[in-house]
């Protein structure tokens, strides 16, 4: 497995304009055979550096009027030209990019909604901004070390999300976001897009509504396998990834449907995914990691990944990718679904939010420990300290937990994710799941197609099908009775409901077979002999506490201990001030303006 390629990186000074960095090979020489590419070119006097993918190449150059055969950055530049206010919407792939005009003195970054490509910014006291594609790169630049509302926000969440990173000084640029940064105002403000010019759709029926839904994503899965020579698509025995296999399918009879298995079968998804794609006459292949597999696969993620990131999921996700990159060179993934759609959260979450968080904290926990006792895990309705903690995709430390671990206060409010739970009143439960599950960042996707090379499309996240599904009203985004139904409705077109109307397991790995095998060696590896590799960072004596708590059974660890598994392989790997694998420096180019 290769580190991730170059990318982007410059600097922008107040009275020196932008200084290119030519970014160098890592020291082992090495990059993945990536599907992204780096273009630099200029429009009209504004001077774009952008890194990506350019999908459905045929139907972006007819629609610039340049023939197949364009150079990208012809494609790029028309584009520009025709729609100069908001042709980054039009993009349709993975991409990032920053645009500098010179004349207006005037920088513009912007990242694309489905943020498989990261984008990171720091300015320092005398206002020179710098900005790279690679978080660990800049951060070696800057000599910065972990710490902050980033470290806070992993150890709570398992994950980070922008615009924070675990280095404080820096920050990340969001999925779908756009920043301008004025020289002369020396401060960021939103790039805000004019909105949308096809407005709210006109009333739609449901039949209607299922009519448009066919002919939007049928066309976005017939882009996304556009150039294919070994398409795949990653199959679960969920409704989203389902409707994709099926579409493809009809497109490419000589598609491969992959799933991961688990040895658990309350965990696998194998079964069902097989009976799917059998029914649309795929060929399944399902692939089944044993866990030293799995635990080498963390290792291999820490040794890369830009700052630590826990989501369970991730090892098994990174072998998978590998293996799709040595097999096929196109596989289409059914993320995008929820983010777009929304969700509505289940019922005793609603409880917690709407009614439970009234109570005082005291009250709260003498009702957690009385429903503790009770069928029903009803505990979860009264035990938090705020609202927001329920909807978690993992229980990770308490802010409680989180003080003692580190050594000082601890303040969340600021996050994405408490953010966006602020943004909704105390019952508008839709809206505000629907906005956490964009505020909760999916980079277990980005990290490994970035490590592996893998070409990884995302047909939900098609420009036009996406912003067909944004404008929905809600009754046709969500039922009481059937979630997702416009697209359950489509699937059941191709498959019998029977195949898959099942409750849905997720992606879950065994995750406490993985720190409990052969003796605990994650745990005592990266825990117990590492030779305190987490001082200086977290309080030794409260790591171990959690520690000896976990060893000694207790059940509701699990995702601390992994949380602090992960951060202490991520910092093994790491030096204080960034990568611990050597970094080359970026050679400044000429300044070009």
């Amino acid at each position: 497995m290769n580190p991730p390629a170059a990318g982007f990186a410059f600097r922008l000074s107040p009275r020196g304009g932008l200084q290119p960095l030519a970014p160098q090979r890592d020291a082992a020489g090495l990059f993945p055979p990536s599907p992204w590419r780096v273009w630099r070119f200029d429009c009209d006097g504004e001077l774009y550096h952008a890194c990506g993918a350019l999908h459905g190449r045929s139907s972006l150059a007819r629609r610039c009027g340049l023939g197949t055969q364009a150079a990208d950055e012809a494609l790029l530049t028309a584009l520009a030209r025709q729609r100069p206010q908001d042709w980054p919407r039009q993009l349709t792939g993975p991409w990032v990019l920053a645009g500098w005009s010179p004349a207006a003195g005037r920088l513009r970054l912007w990242r694309d909604a489905s943020g498989l490509l990261p984008l990171y910014h720091a300015c320092d006291e005398g206002g020179t901004v710098s900005v790279d594609t690679q978080l660990d790169r800049l951060a070696a630049r800057l000599g910065c070390r972990p710490g902050g509302t980033g470290l806070h926000a992993y150890l709570h969440l398992l994950d980070i999300a922008p615009p924070h990173t675990v280095y404080p000084r820096i920050q990340a640029l969001g999925a779908g976001e756009g920043l301008i940064w004025e020289t002369s105002a020396r401060r960021w403000q939103p790039w805000q897009m004019p909105a949308d010019a096809n407005g709210e759709p006109a009333a739609l029926d449901e039949a209607a509504a299922l009519a448009q839904l066919r002919q939007h994503l049928g066309q976005a899965v017939a882009a996304c396998l556009e150039g294919a020579k070994r398409p795949a698509v990653f199959l679960s025995s969920g409704i989203d990834s389902a409707l994709i296999c099926a579409l493809a399918a009809r497109e490419r009879p000589d598609l491969t449907a992959v799933t991961v298995g688990f040895a658990q079968p309350e965990l696998d998804e194998a079964p069902r995914a097989a009976a799917i794609a059998r029914h649309l006459g795929v060929r399944h292949v399902v692939w089944r990691y044993d866990l030293p597999a799995l635990g080498e696969a963390l290792l291999e993620h820490a040794r890369w990944a830009e700052q630590p990131m826990a989501d369970p999921a991730l090892p098994a996700s990174l072998l998978a990718f590998r293996d799709a990159a040595a097999h096929f060179d196109v596989v289409l993934d059914g993320t995008g679904a929820d983010e777009l759609l929304g969700a509505m959260p289940p019922r005793h979450l609603r409880l917690a939010v709407a009614w439970a968080s009234r109570l005082p904290r005291r009250l709260r926990r003498l009702a957690a420990r009385t429903a503790g006792r009770l069928p029903g895990g009803y505990a979860a309705v009264f035990d938090f300290d705020h609202p927001a903690e329920v909807l978690r995709r993992w229980k990770g430390f308490s802010t409680a937990e989180i003080a003692a671990l580190c050594g000082g206060p601890v303040d969340l409010q600021d996050s994405a994710f408490y953010r966006a739970f602020a943004r909704h009143p105390r019952r508008a439960h839709y809206a505000r799941y629907s906005d956490l599950y964009n505020a909760m960042p999916c980079d277990r996707l980005s990290h490994c197609a970035r490590l592996t090379g893998l070409d990884v499309r995302f047909p939900y996240w098609w420009p036009t099908l996406a912003a067909w599904l944004r404008r929905l009203p809600l009754h046709l985004r969500w039922r009481p009775d059937s979630a997702k139904h416009l697209l359950r409705r489509l699937l059941a077109e191709h498959v019998p409901a029977a195949l898959w109307a099942g409750p849905k397991r997720g992606f879950d790995p065994p995750l406490r077979a993985l720190l409990t095998y052969d003796d605990h060696v994650l745990v005592r590896r990266h825990l117990l002999d590492a030779g305190g590799v987490l001082d200086g960072l977290l309080a030794r004596d409260e790591v171990q506490r959690h520690v000896q708590r976990f060893l000694a059974g207790d059940p509701h660890g699990l995702f601390r201990i992994w949380a602090l598994v992960v951060l202490s392989a991520w910092l093994q790997a790491h030096a204080p001030a960034g990568a611990a694998r050597p970094v080359h420096p970026c050679p400044v180019e000429e300044p070009l303006c």
